[in-house]
Order: C-alpha cells, then structure tokens, then sequence
C-alpha cells in the first residue's frame, strides 16, 4: 500500500455506521522491506534454507501512552485426573477442586470440564474470498490438539532416523478423535502437515521430509585437541568452545522463537493443546523466574549452559498464556546405564565433559533431563526419555487430553513483579493422580516499546504460520487487470485482545499493522508497517465489545506477488494476529 492508498485505510464499526463513528487517525510509520520470510505452511519436501539476515525496517516511534491502562489477569490451568489405572475422572464438580496460588486459596471463576471430540462449529464454512485465523469458528474443530515438533536443529544426525521411523509407528496408532500437526525445525520453524486425523497424509508428510543434517547441533560439540603441544591444545580447545558457544547461543534463539510461534499459532484453539517435542538435546537451561539475574548454570561435570532468560522467558509466557502442555521425548531412545551420570565425577560423562567434549555413546546428559523434567512440570506435560517406545510416548501425551478440567481465577496477590508463582490443585476424592502446570510468571502489562512491537511485527513476518492471539477475518476481492490489479481488503478484528487506555469521556487504542507481499520464490517484495490511532467513546464502547471493528483499504498487487499477509500489534499490549492469502485462491474467486 502507498501513500495515495492512505485516505482509503479506514476503521468501521458495523454496528454502529450512521449512529456514532468512532475517531481514527492512520499515520504513516515506516514502509520497506524486511527480509525474506519462510513460506507460510510451506511445502513438505523440504524445509526452506536458512534465511539471509533481514534488512530491518525503522521502529515506529510514538508518545508514550498515559500510565493507566484496562486489563484483568485471568490465570487459566487445565487438569488431568485420572485413577489407579490411569483412566480419566469423569464426574468431578467445581467443588472438587482447591486451587492455591502461593499457598493462598483463590475463588475459581472459570470451570468446564473437556472431552476429547469434534465440536460441531459456531459458523457455516467462510466463503472462498474469506480468510481467518479464527479457528474456533470453523466446523468440526476439535476440542483437543496436538503439535509435534520434529526437533533436527538439536537432534544429531545420527538420531533422526530413529526418531523418524518411531513417529511412522506412532502416527499408525491415531484415533478419530485425535488432530494432529507435524512440524519441523532445522534452520527455521516449518510445517510439515497442518492439523489432520488422516493417517496416509501424515505418513506422508513424514516419509517426504528430508530434513537435512543440522550442522549447529554437530557443531556444537567440542573435541578435545591432541596436538601433543599442551599449550597448543589449551588455545584450539578455547576457540573450539568459542564456535560451541556462538552456535549454541543461535540454536536457543531459534528454538525460543519456534515455541513462542507455535504457541500463538495454537492459542485460539479451545481445550487442552499438547506440544510433544521431540529432541535429543537443549542448548539452555530451564529457570522461568524472570528476576534471577545468574545467566549461567552449571551440572557437576558439565560446562556452563547459558539461561537465555529473556528468549526462554517469552516463550514460557506464550506457552502458559496459550494452555499448552510441553512433552520433551527424547529421540535418542534407550540410553545407556545408570553409572553413565554426570552428576557423578569419576564417571565417564564427568570426565569427558570436563573440557567440553560430548558425553560418550549411550552416557545421558543429566541437565537435558533436568531441563526436560522443568519445562514438562511448569507446563503441565510429562517427559519421556531413555525408553525405545517414543511411539508409545507419544501416544500417552494424546491420551492425556482425553478428559481435562479448566479452571480460571484472578489472582488477588498483587505482585506482578516477573516472579514465577507457584500453583498447587487439590482434588476432593481419594486415591487419583492430578496433574497441572506448577505455576507462571507474575509478569506486568509493560506496554512494550516501539523497537519491541517492530520485532514482534518481525516476527509475524518470518512465522510460516499465523498467530491467532488477536482474531483476523479477512475478505479480499480481487480488481482490475492482469498486470495492474489491487486488492480490495476488510479485515474485521477482535477487541479482546486489544488494550484501551481510558482519557476523559473516551477510550484510545493504537494498532501497528504490517502489510507483506510475496514472490513464489519466498522473497519478500514489500512490507510496510501502517499504525491506526482509534478512539472509543461511551456510545460506541458497546459494539467495540461485542463486534470489534473493521479496517478497509485497497492494496496495489506487485508483479510477480504469489500471497499476502496481513499482521496487527496491540501498541499496549504486545498481542499479535496475522492472516495469509494465497494470490491463486483470489484469481478463482473473481473469475
């Protein structure tokens, strides 16, 4: 979209057209490239390469806004209680269950009880020209559903196969009722099969895939020199740890980023969502309490891992706020015995690793199960490792989602101090196992700054799916000419998830959104980055509830564009939504 474009960029509210108009001012931000994207659902022979570094667009810049803000924190936590024999409870009530944050009871307002099974949908099928990450809407969506992130980027090469031909056996046990997404990552997030119960199609996905030798997990090991030059070996063993450090640093970058995506992909969905993480390795360690300032923490007998709190931070953030259960399973099957244990110094890991070497064949890592163990307790999952049975290691997380209880409450602690909080749930009847995430991080609604909504924005650009946090509904209709054609968008927006700041008689909220074409080669040929100033008044805060708004605009098509997306960001609170269109689907519709 250009500048002769902007005074067609406008905001609607349905319900109130020809009664009350609610004051928008479009303000022109920034506008160029920023970098090639991975395609969206890209296709399942291979995964994209490694994307160049992106030419970054200018941050926006605006006011700072007023410092009281509309907000609630709603904590939600699903629950899984199942008796001696591992079936689910079925028929407990809301006064069943004790919920306690911090040791403190607290009033449970939200409760529903899920089972696992299609619902028959809010809506008829959306016309062809309508596009919408709004996947409750859709018929027959699933009260339950599971994501497996096929993990070569911490995976050495060596077990992958394995794990390849464990996931065939366990996509060989799907049920009707189960809704299962393969995706990958090596260099980049990937989808390998969007949500399906279709067996042949995820066999497929899996046996097409060729997900090539992740070159940053091989390279992060680090053998120790043997030049016969004691100095000589001391200098190549610090630079060889130096490269281990650079690209273990990258690959917990890249899997941060990869969970946030997936967990704002999933987040709409109702019901319980398992995320089963299949990997050998992690190139962090777990803490989520964001006001521990150690940035380091070490096993005895192994080298220091970095925390990366602010990535794993964020990322746990979008796991919780989405109700996602994490199931690490460790695709390097049975290991070896139990004398293999870092922990333990005069073992064989203890001194191997005591000048950076990669542990022995079949000796297990003790800080990847602990931090498996911490990511699988704090979310709510299980973590599987040293078994042969992956198949059957996943087939347990599915049956997890299988009954599930919701229970919601407001916490009334007051202390949004980015310190993780500690959950426990009590159950009223004797003799069950109940399961639940242990807590979250008691993080503040900081209004995010302008550099971070342009990463976020960044981020909605490179993700190869939507995010969902913010419900998008676009209708495109396609005009004009082979050569000169534009498209005519309305894009009708959820307001829950955007944050109004109260000023007088009136409530304000801003937007930034980002307006991207593709090539079919996956390069970026346009994306600029748009910000809508809205105002709500007292007359128009009813429809603003119940119908959000509308945002029209015509956009110029450029040679050779093969899709588009369109992404907003909440300036207060950092929500995202996105929405892609394949240019094919639009020319069928208008002929």
């Amino acid at each position: 979209m250009n500048l002769r474009n902007l005074g067609r960029f406008r905001i609607l509210l349905p319900r109130l057209i020809g009664k009350a108009a609610i004051s928008v001012f479009i303000v022109l931000l920034a506008a160029s490239a920023i970098g090639q994207a991975p395609a969206p659902n890209a296709p399942s022979s291979a995964p994209p390469a490694q994307p160049a570094a992106p030419t970054q667009a200018t941050p926006p810049t605006t006011a700072a806004p007023p410092a009281i803000r509309v907000t609630t924190h709603l904590v939600q936590v699903n629950v899984v209680v199942e008796d001696k024999k591992g079936n689910p409870v079925t028929d407990l009530t809301k006064d069943d269950f004790t919920l306690l944050d911090g040791n403190k009871p607290q009033q449970i307002s939200v409760f529903s009880m899920q089972a696992n099974h299609l619902t028959p949908g809010q809506a008829a099928p959306a016309p062809r020209n309508q596009f919408t990450n709004r996947f409750e809407q859709r018929p027959g969506v699933p009260t339950s559903v599971t994501v497996v992130l096929f993990d070569a980027l911490n995976t050495h090469f060596s077990d992958l196969a394995y794990a390849r031909q464990e996931l065939l056996k366990f996509i060989g046990q799907i049920q009707p009722e189960d809704r299962v997404a393969i995706f990958g990552l090596s260099y980049s997030l990937y989808v390998l099969q969007d949500f399906t119960n279709d067996q042949q199609a995820l066999i497929s996905a899996v046996k097409n895939s060729t997900t090539p030798e992740s070159a940053h997990a091989e390279a992060t090991d680090v053998q120790a020199s043997d030049t016969g030059d004691e100095q000589l070996d001391e200098f190549l063993d610090s630079m060889n740890q130096m490269a281990s450090d650079f690209y273990n640093r990258d690959r917990a970058i890249r899997t941060a980023d990869a969970l946030t995506a997936i967990a704002n992909y999933i987040g709409r969905l109702p019901g319980r969502k398992n995320l089963i993480w299949v990997t050998a390795s992690f190139p962090f360690s777990i803490n989520m309490d964001a006001s521990q300032s150690s940035s380091t923490s070490q096993t005895a007998g192994e080298p220091d891992r970095e925390m990366f709190n602010d990535q794993i931070e964020e990322a746990a953030q979008a796991l919780n706020n989405a109700n996602v259960a994490v199931y690490p399973v460790d695709a390097r099957g049975l290991m070896g015995p139990a004398t293999f244990d870092a922990r333990q110094r005069s073992s064989p890991v203890a001194r191997a690793t005591g000048r950076g070497q990669r542990p022995p064949t079949g000796a297990p890592p003790q800080g990847n199960f602990d931090t498996m163990n911490e990511l699988a307790e704090r979310t709510g999952g299980r973590a599987y490792y040293n078994t042969n049975d992956i198949a059957g290691s996943v087939r347990k997380a599915i049956d997890d989602s299988r009954v599930t209880y919701l229970l919601g409450y407001y916490p009334d602690h007051g202390q949004w101090n980015g310190k993780f909080r500690e959950i426990k749930v009590k159950v009223n009847r004797p003799d069950v196992d109940v399961r639940y995430r242990r807590g979250y991080l008691a993080i503040s609604d900081a209004v995010p700054t302008p550099v971070k909504r342009h990463v976020l924005l960044q981020d909605a650009l490179d993700s190869p799916v939507d995010s969902t946090t913010i419900g998008m509904t676009v209708t495109a209709t396609l005009a004009g000419a082979q050569g000169t054609q534009s498209v005519h968008v309305r894009i009708q927006m959820d307001s829950q998830a955007i944050q109004l700041l109260p000023e007088a008689d009136h409530w304000n909220a801003a937007l930034d959104f980002l307006m991207s074409q593709w090539d079919d080669k996956n390069k970026v040929l346009k994306a600029e980055v748009r910000t809508s100033q809205i105002q709500i008044t007292q007359a128009t805060r009813e429809a603003w509830n119940d119908d959000g708004f509308d945002l029209q605009f015509d956009l110029v098509l450029l040679p050779g564009a093969s899709r588009i997306r369109f992404a907003a960001c909440d300036e207060q609170s950092g929500a995202t939504g996105s929405v892609t269109i394949p240019i094919k689907n639009l020319a069928a519709d208008s002929q």
